[in-house]
């Protein structure tokens, strides 16, 4: 019986740990599973109004028989009251979690801002919705999120600076990292989100997004697709060189004047 306990133990932490360590394997072969045996990847679990700073909402939340995370969307407006319309032409942000920004407001990347600015630009329109998903780092997990932050990240004199390449005497691209590392630049999978909106009846979205990868994800998914730029200013060099390097490594629709940081009377860095 001990050893039945035992093992019953081991198999909970093993389990747990391979979540941890490769999230992303796990949820792809759940999701070939489920959608071999043409069962459902989600399931709406509640829904309520939510009053925000940017205005009134529909809030929702979708489990993900994938990867067992509870994914959040916030619909503008009363559904109930048709705040969707006729689902064709929906504004639109997928969203990636990224606590250390938008919980602890770290100061080496734009998520926030970009959260924040796409629920005042929907806001503006009357319409639209935000799908949050529980990608932390690109997929790849929380895990190897810091771990690259390790690597991009040391102490000097007590303060955090971007750690210098040996190789090239620069900054740390952070994707290449990733690669460094043993993951992928991105592991993020828009089936979950696709899922959602086919739910909520969404035929057509204008996408808030600078990646064409999410693009061209849900337009595979069926989903007719507009992208709508979304552009942050940096305002630090810590984050002008991620936006640098969206562009550079990921192929992101951002230029120079997107990635130049502007000084506290207003004027942009050179």
């Amino acid at each position: 019986m001990e050893n039945d306990k035992s093992e019953s133990a081991r198999e909970i932490i093993n389990g747990l740990e391979y979540h941890w360590l490769k999230p992303w394997e796990e949820i792809e072969k759940r999701k070939v599973i489920l959608t071999g045996a043409n069962e459902p990847i989600i399931k709406l679990l509640a829904e309520s109004p939510l009053p925000t700073e940017y205005g009134d909402w529909t809030y929702l939340v979708f489990g993900d028989y994938t990867s067992g995370e509870i994914h959040e969307v916030i619909v503008y407006g009363d559904m109930e009251k048709g705040s969707l319309g006729n689902g064709e032409d929906v504004i639109l942000r997928v969203h990636s979690a990224c606590k250390s920004s938008e919980l602890f407001h770290a100061i080496n990347c734009e998520c926030r801002e970009e959260l924040e600015k796409a629920m005042d630009l929907i806001k503006k329109k009357g319409r639209g919705i935000v799908i949050y998903l529980m990608q932390e780092g690109g997929g790849a997990g929380l895990k190897a999120k810091v771990d690259v932050y390790h690597e991009l990240f040391e102490w000097k004199n007590n303060k955090i600076k971007l750690a210098i390449d040996p190789e090239t005497g620069e900054s740390f691209s952070i994707f290449k990292l990733y690669q460094k590392l043993g993951y992928k630049q991105d592991s993020r999978s828009l089936a979950v989100a696709v899922a959602i909106l086919k739910s909520l009846g969404i035929k057509s979205v204008k996408l808030l997004t600078n990646n064409p990868k999410k693009v061209q994800d849900l337009v595979d998914g069926g989903i007719k697709t507009e992208p709508l730029g979304l552009h942050i200013k940096p305002a630090n060099e810590m984050v002008a060189r991620i936006l640098k390097a969206k562009a550079e490594d990921r192929g992101h629709s951002i230029n120079k004047k997107h990635i130049r940081v502007e000084n506290k009377n207003g004027r942009k860095k050179k």
